[in-house]
């Protein structure tokens, strides 16, 4: 006997709401009201799109000057940010990976990279041990890979934060092993969303007093990059650009969003064929094996927060874990992705990603085990969350 859990009708907390929870009014000098990202935290839809707040600090523009002081650039690419952009051009996704990275090597001199395939890997076996160590039946583990998702939490459901595994993203990981390499290298990452940023300069994500990445650009900020320094729009570039003799390699990590929920159901059942029910509006699944154990896929803050109410209220028998990501669809339909595709090419997208996953084996591949105890891994990926206090006060120019 199976079932699936079925969570819509929904909506979702996608765009900006009409009244943010922080209400700001001007000051009686008439200046302008100056944000930073520290200040940044979940509000009602806000957190998907703090693009406006976060110009300032982490930009294509900022880049370019950073670029022309920084002695050393690390760049890490997301899987997410190269399906996008090979959709966004009817391109293979590996010839678009090796299109950013040409890119790179011609804005700086001594430039290095990451696919991120194998800090996703690292991120999963993680994710695996925990699980192994802590958990018990009642108390299932909730993944921690959606930046956006783990602000939503601290500030609306801390009652939940210690349900959430405490690990650090693959990004983040990315970050730890480029400064142990080189301490001084510049860590830019290519993300598909915004929430990514507010990520990069968490305080709790800091190490040894520094931020892991020091400068997160979504998928269209690398647009806007190709505009601004090659003085031509993307599809000339990449038209006037030959990637055909390039021997750098790309892989793509296993799961769009963090891979947890289909990870743990292997973990446990082998190499059963993962089969999910799609509900309307959002990507919302469940698994169950036996009657004895479920897993679930949360995709979109509405069916984020009903899967949590699920929760409350003891509907998830035997749940084991709960993946989580902010956007509908997840993260290859984040909100920083070129927006030129419709739903069926993002369908089409998540079903190339599924085709060219690295195999679920990989996660247990003792390479990848050997990476995690050479750089203390368990340990430095180790991250907190705490309760953010929600503030309904109007508040003036003045106190910030």
């Amino acid at each position: 006997m199976s079932f699936g859990i079925r969570l819509g009708d929904i909506s979702d907390l996608h765009t900006v709401v009409e009244q943010c929870d922080v209400e700001l009014t001007q000051s009686k000098t008439g200046k302008s009201i100056r944000i930073t990202v520290d200040d940044c935290l979940a509000c009602s839809g806000c957190i998907t799109s703090a693009e406006s707040i976060l110009l300032e600090t982490q930009s294509s523009d900022i880049l370019i000057e950073k670029m022309k002081e920084e002695e050393k650039l690390f760049v890490s690419i997301s899987p997410q940010s190269v399906f996008s952009i090979a959709t966004h051009l009817a391109m293979e996704p590996r010839d678009a990976y090796l299109h950013i990275v040409k890119l790179f090597q011609t804005l700086h001199q001594d430039v290095s990279f990451s696919d991120l395939s194998t800090e996703q890997l690292i991120s999963q076996r993680l994710f695996l041990m925990h699980y192994d160590k802590v958990y018990e039946p009642g108390k299932p583990l909730i993944s921690s890979y959606c930046p956006g998702w783990v602000c939503y939490v601290e500030k609306f459901h801390p009652g939940t934060l210690d349900l959430l595994v405490p690990q650090v993203s693959p990004l983040i990981i990315a970050g730890i092993l480029s400064k142990k390499n080189n301490s001084n290298a510049y860590h830019v990452s290519i993300q598909c969303c915004h929430d990514r940023k507010l990520e990069a300069i968490r305080p709790e994500l800091r190490r040894q007093g520094k931020n892991m990445v020091d400068m997160v650009l979504t998928t269209t900020e690398l647009i806007s990059l190709i505009d601004k320094t090659q003085k031509m729009p993307i599809r000339e570039y990449v038209r006037e650009n030959d990637v055909s003799d390039m021997t750098e390699e790309w892989n793509v990590a296993y799961g769009n969003s963090g891979g947890f929920s289909d990870l743990v159901y292997q973990y446990l059942e082998g190499d059963a064929t993962v089969e999910w029910s799609e509900t309307s509006k959002s990507d919302d699944f469940s698994v169950k094996r036996d009657g004895e154990a479920c897993v679930v896929k949360a995709y979109g803050f509405q069916a984020l927060i009903n899967a949590l109410l699920a929760l409350d209220s003891n509907q998830l028998k035997g749940l084991k874990v709960i993946e989580a990501s902010a956007c509908p669809h997840g993260c290859l339909n984040g909100g920083g992705q070129a927006l030129m595709y419709n739903i069926s090419n993002l369908h089409r997208m998540i079903d190339d990603y599924k085709s060219q996953e690295l195999p679920f084996e990989s996660i247990l591949s003792k390479s990848v085990l050997d990476i995690i105890i050479e750089n203390d891994l368990e340990d430095l990926s180790h991250t907190t969350f705490e309760k953010r206090e929600e503030s309904k006060q109007t508040i003036s120019a003045n106190d910030w």
